[in-house]
């Protein structure tokens, strides 16, 4: 009997591992629906993916920081680019902007390793720890991107229509969608707008 459990219990383990977005401070990050994965009622396909309008807001947001942004100097980055802070402490990211100067092999198959500027994110994406809600994680990453050295770190909250502003050494803002807010290098945004601009909104 025990021979005939080791498979099921490498393939749960291997599934588990697939569905694992994030992990730091100990702490490991599933995409949210994931044990509905692993009791086989809903594929991988079914919850990595982002919602509408969350992968428009995403694709408007960098659009709009290559338009603006000195393609010369940054390197606008998404697709869940991966962040490596330190051992067993990887991020997963919607946006980054890094210095072009800041990255030195752009071939590597590993996930960044030095801090990008400025880092933005379209809503949660990973199944709260029973006791955490939205904001306890949304302060906790911040910070852990902030101490890592990233310069601002910005997250858009679809439900909610909020966005929350960090910066190094400076009050957190939480402000409307209909609120401009500094990026970097003078340019600001406003979600509101973008979507407007988009005849969305």
């Amino acid at each position: 009997m025990t021979v005939l459990n080791q498979p099921d219990n490498r393939r749960k383990r291997t599934v588990s591992e697939r569905l694992l977005r994030e992990e730091w401070e100990g702490k490991r990050f599933y995409y949210q629906g994931y044990k509905a994965v692993l009791t086989q009622q809903k594929s991988s396909e079914e919850i990595m993916g982002s919602s509408v309008l969350q992968s428009l807001l995403v694709s408007l947001i960098m659009f709009y920081l290559r338009e603006h942004l000195n393609r010369s100097t940054y390197w606008v980055v998404g697709g869940e680019s991966g962040l490596h802070l330190a051992k067993r402490k990887n991020m997963a990211n919607d946006i980054a902007v890094y210095r072009k100067a800041d990255v030195p092999d752009l071939f590597s198959e590993n996930y960044f390793s030095v801090a990008p500027i400025l880092v933005g994110e379209v809503d949660i994406k990973i199944e709260l720890p029973e006791g955490t809600n939205e904001m306890d994680f949304i302060i906790d990453k911040t910070q852990q991107l902030l101490d890592f050295g990233v310069e601002t770190v910005f997250w858009v909250t679809t439900k909610m229509k909020k966005a929350v502003v960090a910066r190094q050494n400076q009050p957190w803002q939480i402000l409307n969608w209909s609120d401009d807010f500094l990026l970097i290098d003078g340019l600001f945004l406003n979600i509101e707008k973008l979507l407007q601009d988009e005849g969305v909104y």
